[in-house]
Order: structure tokens, then C-alpha cells, then sequence
């Protein structure tokens, strides 16, 4: 309909003219009438016609000729400016668009890294119709294999056409079939999301690609096209197929800068450059923008097949334009060479992997909710398109080694220590009815999350292992398990930092002097500490330290023991939560909070957020005095064997004997193990040492019961032990040669790599 009424116009024009033409006797081929001569005047007396005048010649058929062809040059002029004119009018109007999309934010995936620039997941739009993969590359990545593998296929004169082949296009329009398109058609179908098969799509894509050719390069528009083409049935861009199907993954650098995995495409495994192998993946790759969701290799043997009888059409357009490889001219024995390549590989469907999946969900739930403004939808929209880069806080090596020891101390024969009727092997699964467990590490004086395991199958579907649910972080709107579990006696250690409300100022030295409730209280985690607590310092009192150190408190009206059942550990906190607070007894009183993400990059590789490590956000929660007498308390083995009894998982005396039976230990480590009421709360164990705290859970998700002969430091405190063990840099299966060690059997796997020593 936008061509009709110019046309409409154009074609009234050309009628009228044809018209007046005829009047005028200046087409030979329009019937003529016979005008009456002087001999049949009489037979035509009474005509309508009047008598012909005497004395006027005819004109000559050559003069005739010179205006029948200036009347059809004045047509053609008339039809031309009429087009032209409109053309230029709906060029004009959709001059804003080419501008749009050339300079539009191509959705790009996020990627999660860990500390190491491991990467942890890739966050993309996972819904099978809209959805893809697409990782931004830069013509300049591309190998010359690979644009003339494209051009090739896709549009032989690319580097000379004006952005349309004017024939192809116009069989298009017409047929209402599409196809035939440039490089630089497609590129504008695919920014403008236009797929309509009709004359109108046709004929404005190829004056937006006229108006793309005129305001940028055929270098640039190259750019554009290996970004925004489907190369794969989930695949967007040459790098995310090339990614999919020869797994040639983005090598990326501590400052951010990646090296693609498209700019390996010539090198084999080896790192040795094949160009017949480049050759191979070049033409394959440019295979696919034909039937992108039919001919991907990875979806099974049909569609591979599909897939190399197009590479073939692909190598043989290389060969009939006597394009070059490595110098030399393409020749069908290369084409054989490559095509026996790809043959011969085994396509496998994209991994799409999820390392440490608990911690990757609380970092992508904290930033789309910070892009967001607090709405997690949108949030997570930017965050799936946006091309972000993320660095964490994570050590990747760290959480592989906490959840094989999660599985081993839970699913495997595991030696236990205490009480003595459940010394030996056991199955803690099995026979004490524990099927899940959480773990956090911090650093103590950074506030970095080392590592975070919140459960112990995350694709489980058994209600008590709690497949996906974070149990070291458990999300406020779940109504079951609101904030976490009750921590039991490891909440005595804030009832005992509480105390600092009864600190006094001596006024005579100008020293402070601090009122301490008796050691034995907090050395035994006697129940009655939370009592004491609430009676000494008040309600305000410990809920002013709780939030302090970061956790949530009962709301502001009390009603009957609230506070005092918070004190006692019987009313539910996160584990990342009660690991917090350590970290601030660890760190001699100084807060940090807990955080997940190093540095945030955007698309264009500009950092937009970095958490500076050297000057991180500390508060004095806690006086120093009063952390340290804590922590000399929990470091104090042999005065807690009432609690622990020869438990000395408790210590590292496995690494120094001596941390048994003296306080003069080479390596101590403050830490509290829970004793709960009920036997469906699970067990908590927290401890540190003056760089690290570590916070364990285990227990069911669904509340089930464990087994009534389970002791607070069953299965928590053998994973709290293997864990910070692991992070010092020690393995639980390296003979010491001490009478306290017996192997964890927990497969060591590589070192963390945290820069914290083992001596303290």
C-alpha cells in the first residue's frame, strides 16, 4: 500500500500522455480515421466531421519520429523523478533507523568469573524462541578464512555492491519469498527484527542497506553482520557457535581484556597453526546463517549431515571465486581435506555449565536487583543482555574441594570421633538421616565470600537434600525457611560481645575496663549465657550488638522471651549471616560485610564497579579487647573437652600436635559447635583463625528429624575441619604422622589460590 498511490499518480500521468499523443497523431501504431477528401464530400454531406482545409501538409514521418522519442524520454523522466522522488522521501524517513541500528546495543550474554577469571556461568536469554547465546566479537578477531568463507556463500560482491543486489531484491519483492539477500540486507533484518515475507519488508530493507553502505564501512558492517547473524539453532554470532561447536571458549586476562575463541580458529589443540583445519570450521561456520535452526551439527546426526553437504557448497564458492588460503589457491583437494575434518568431529550440544551454582545465584540475584532498582525482573533482563562482565570473590578451586567433602563426610563412610557410641565408620545419610549441609568462607579481613555451598545436590529433587535452595543464604520470601535455621549455642559467643554495653571508662588512666561473665560460660556454651546476657545488658542492648554484626533481630516490640530465646540460638539466622559475625570477632572487632563481586565491567570493557580489597568498609562492631578474650576462649582446646571431648577436629592438631593438649599451639583456631533443641534444626559449626571463618551447617531442608543420637557437632564440625584446612592450604588426606589425624578422604584436587598463609 506505501507504493500505490505514487504509482497511482506516476501511471495517470503516463495515460494521460499516451492520450493526447494519439489526438495528435505522433504514435503510428494508433488507428487512424479517415478524414473526408475532396472526391467524398458529397457522400459525407451532413458528417459530423468537417471538411478537411486546404493548404496545411502533413508533417514528415521523420520529424515524427524525433518527437515520439522526446514524448517517450519525457515519460520515462516523469516515471523516474515520480519514483525517485517517493524513494528518496521514504529513504528519508527511515534514515533515523539505520542510524538506531547501526549504533544499538547488540544484546550481548553476562559472564560470572571467580577471583582467577575461571569462568563460573554465562548469563543469557535461555527461552527457545527469542533466546540465544551471543558473545560480542571484533572484525578484527576474525580470521581472512572466515570473511572469505562468509562473503563467499553469502554475498560474492559484498566488498563493491552499494549494500543491494537490485535484481535479487526485486525477484524477492516480487515473489514475496525473501532470500537473495546481501551481507548488509541481513544485517538490517536482523537488527531491525523485521522477518516479514512481504514486498514493503523487502523493498525498505534495501534502502536502509543502500543508506548502511553510504554512512559506514564495509569493514564495520562485516562487524555487524558476525554479531547479529544465527549461526546455530541457540547460537547468535560466530563466536558463541564457534564456542558450541568446536569449544574454542574466550581466554580472558585478570584486567579484563579476552582473547575470543574465533581467533583460535586456525590452531589446533596443540596451539600449532592448521590452516586446513581454519579452513574446515571457516566453511562450516559459514554454513549455517542459511538454516541456522536445521543444520546445527550439535542437534544430532540429520541435521550434521545437512550441515557438510552446505559446508560443501560454501568451499566450493571459495574455489570458483579463487579465493587464497595461507597463501595459496584453494584447490578441491583442500576442499576434501576440510570437509574430511568436520566429517569426522564429534558436535556435542553446548555445555552450558553452572560451577558453584548457590554462590552464582546470590550474586546474579544481587545484581539484578541493583540494576533493577530493587525490581529483580528487570534487573535480570539487563543483566541477561547486557554484556556484562562480573569478577567474584570466589575461588572456584576452593568450592570443588568443599563439595566433594560435603558428599564424602555426608554420603560416604566417614570416621566419627564423638560421642563414643557413634565412633567409627558411618554413613551419615543413611544411618543418622542427614542429607544436606551448607558451607561459607569469608575472608576476615576483607569480607570476600572465599567460596558457598547451600546445599549438597543442587539437581536434586529429594525435599531434604533441597535441590536449589540456598541454604547458607535462604531467600526471605520462602515461608518454611525464612532466615536460616537456629543456630543453637553458636549464638552465645554475641551473647558474650553483648557485654560491651557494661564497658566502663577509668577515669584516673584513661583505660577502659571491661566486665567479662565468667569463661566457663562461654567455654562450655552453658545455656544459661543467654539469660545472663538478656538480664545484664537488656533486650536493646543485644539487639544493638546483633545488628552490629550483621544479623537479623527479632522486630523492635518484644513480646514474652523473644530476645531471650534469640540469645539462647533458638530463633532462625543465615548461615552467611552467623559466619558474618565471627568474621568480626576474627578481625578484632572490625565488621566487614560479606561480599561477592570484585569488579563489574560493561560491554564495552569499562569498569563501572571495583571493590577495593586494601580499604575495605570496616566498622569497630565489637571492641577489640572483647574479640580477643572471645577468641581466646574458642582457641582454648584442652579447656573444652567437657564439650568436644577427644574430639580434635576442633583444632589443628593433626598439623601440631601440640594444639591438643597446650595452649601453646603453633596453629590455633577459634571455634563453636551448636546444641540444639530440637533435632530438625541441624547442626552449625563456626571458627576462625586471623584470616579466615568458616561456618558450616548440616541437616534437612524440609526439617525432617535427624536421628536422636546425633550430637551438635556431628557432620558440621568433620566439614568445618576439612574446609578451613583446605583453605590454609593443608589437604585432610596428607599423612602428619599424628596420633589425632585419620584421613577425610577427601580428594584434595588443585590449591586454592587465596594468598592466605597457613601460619598464624
Amino acid at each position: 500500500m506505501w507504493l500505490a498511490y505514487p504509482v497511482y499518480r506516476t501511471a495517470c500521468k503516463y495515460m494521460d500522455s499516451i492520450y493526447y499523443l494519439k489526438r495528435i497523431e505522433l504514435l503510428p501504431d494508433v488507428p487512424q480515421i479517415p478524414f473526408p477528401t475532396q472526391d467524398s464530400t458529397s457522400s459525407l454531406q451532413g458528417s459530423e466531421f468537417p471538411p478537411e482545409r486546404h493548404g496545411k501538409a502533413r508533417p514528415s514521418r521523420k520529424k515524427i519520429w524525433k518527437k515520439v522519442l522526446f514524448a517517450i524520454l519525457t515519460i520515462i523522466y516523469i516515471l523516474s523523478a515520480g519514483v525517485a522522488g517517493f524513494l528518496y522521501t521514504d529513504y528519508q524517513e527511515l534514515l533515523p533507523n539505520i542510524n538506531q541500528y547501526a549504533h544499538e546495543n547488540i544484546a550481548q550474554d553476562s559472564h560470572i568469573y571467580d577471583r582467577n577469571d575461571v569462568l563460573l556461568y554465562d548469563v543469557y536469554d535461555q527461552n527457545q524462541v527469542n533466546g540465544g547465546r551471543r558473545v560480542p566479537v571484533t572484525l578484527q578477531d576474525i580470521p581472512k578464512v572466515m570473511q572469505d568463507a562468509m562473503i563467499a556463500t553469502e554475498d560474492k560482491t559484498f566488498w563493491t555492491d552499494p549494500g543491494v543486489n537490485v535484481a535479487s531484491t526485486l525477484r524477492a519483492a516480487v515473489s514475496g519469498n525473501g532470500g537473495a539477500s546481501t551481507i548488509t540486507q541481513q544485517v538490517i533484518k536482523n537488527l531491525s527484527h523485521n522477518t516479514q515475507h512481504t514486498a514493503t519488508r523487502k523493498l525498505q530493507e534495501a534502502l536502509q542497506a543502500i543508506g548502511l553502505t553510504q554512512h559506514y564501512t564495509k569493514a564495520q558492517i562485516l562487524d555487524m553482520y558476525f554479531n547479529v547473524a544465527a549461526f546455530g539453532s541457540f547460537d547468535i554470532g560466530v563466536e558463541s557457535a564457534t564456542e558450541a561447536f568446536f569449544h574454542l571458549g574466550s581466554i580472558c586476562a585478570i584486567n579484563n581484556t579476552c582473547t575470543p575463541g574465533i581467533a583460535r580458529l586456525e590452531y589446533n589443540a596443540k596451539g600449532q597453526l592448521d590452516p586446513i583445519l581454519g579452513l574446515a570450521r571457516a566453511s562450516l561456520l559459514a554454513a549455517m546463517p542459511n538454516a541456522p535452526g536445521i543444520i546445527d551439527p550439535t542437534l544430532g546426526p540429520e541435521a550434521k549431515q545437512l550441515a557438510l553437504a552446505r559446508q560443501k557448497i560454501v568451499l566450493q564458492a571459495m574455489i570458483t571465486q579463487h579465493m587464497n588460503l595461507d597463501g595459496q589457491p584453494i584447490t578441491v583437494a583442500m576442499a576434501r581435506q576440510a570437509e574430511n575434518l568436520m566429517a569426522n568431529t564429534n558436535f556435542e550440544p553446548y555445555p552450558h555449565t553452572k560451577l558453584a551454582p548457590y554462590f552464582v545465584d546470590w550474586v546474579v540475584n544481587q545484581i539484578a536487583l541493583q540494576l533493577g532498582d530493587g525490581n529483580y525482573a528487570t534487573g535480570f533482563d539487563l543483566l541477561e543482555y547486557g554484556g556484562y562482565n562480573i569478577r567474584t570473590t570466589l575461588d572456584v578451586n576452593l568450592e570443588n574441594y568443599i563439595e566433594r567433602a560435603v558428599n564424602q563426610h555426608l554420603n560416604q563412610p566417614d570416621y566419627q570421633y564423638y560421642p563414643l557410641n557413634l565412633r567409627g565408620n558411618m554413613v551419615l545419610s543413611t544411618q543418622m538421616n542427614i542429607h544436606s549441609a551448607a558451607v561459607v568462607v569469608l575472608d576476615a579481613k576483607t569480607g570476600e565470600v572465599l567460596a558457598m555451598d547451600g546445599g549438597a545436590d543442587y539437581n536434586s529433587t529429594d525435599p531434604e537434600v533441597g535441590g536449589q535452595l540456598n541454604m547458607a543464604d535462604p531467600p526471605s520470601w520462602n515461608a518454611k525457611i525464612p532466615s536460616g535455621r537456629p543456630p543453637g549455642t553458636t549464638m552465645f559467643p554475641i551473647d558474650y560481645a553483648a557485654f560491651d554495653q557494661n564497658t566502663v571508662t577509668n577515669t584516673d588512666n584513661g583505660q577502659l575496663t571491661i566486665q567479662f561473665p565468667p569463661d566457663q560460660a562461654l567455654i562450655d556454651s552453658s545455656n544459661y549465657l543467654g539469660k545472663l546476657t538478656v538480664d545484664k545488658v537488656g533486650q536493646t542492648g543485644l539487639r544493638n550488638m546483633a545488628q552490629s554484626l550483621g544479623l537479623t533481630t527479632p522486630g523492635t516490640i518484644d513480646t514474652g522471651d523473644t530476645m531471650l530465646n534469640f540469645a539462647n540460638g533458638q530463633v532462625n539466622a543465615s548461615l552467611l549471616q552467623m559466619t558474618d559475625a565471627y568474621q568480626a570477632l576474627a578481625n578484632q572487632g572490625q565488621r566487614v560485610p560479606p561480599t561477592g563481586i570484585l569488579d563489574i565491567y560493561d560491554r564495552n570493557g569499562k569498569q563501572i564497579y571495583h571493590y577495593n580489597t586494601a580499604q575495605a568498609p570496616t566498622t569497630q562492631a565489637v571492641p577489640a579487647a572483647v574479640a580477643n578474650h572471645i577468641t581466646d576462649d574458642l582457641s582454648n582446646v584442652p579447656a573444652r573437652a567437657d564439650k568436644f571431648g577427644d574430639d580434635q577436629q576442633i583444632s589443628f592438631a593433626d598439623q601440631d600436635p601440640q594444639c591438643a593438649t597446650s595452649l601453646n599451639c603453633k596453629y590455633p583456631v577459634a571455634v563453636d559447635s551448636s546444641n540444639t533443641d530440637e533435632t530438625e534444626d541441624g547442626n552449625t559449626t563456626i571458627g576462625y583463625t586471623s584470616n579466615i571463618v568458616v561456618g558450616t551447617w548440616v541437616g534437612n531442608v524440609n526439617g525432617s528429624r535427624m536421628n536422636s543420637a546425633v550430637v551438635g557437632t556431628t557432620g558440621a564440625l568433620p566439614i568445618w575441619h576439612s574446609v578451613i584446612e583446605r583453605a590454609l592450604g593443608w589437604c585432610g588426606t596428607t599423612p602428619t604422622g599424628s596420633q589425632y589425624f585419620h584421613s577425610d578422604n577427601v580428594s584434595c584436587g588443585p590449591a586454592p589460590r587465596l594468598q592466605l598463609s597457613a601460619q598464624q
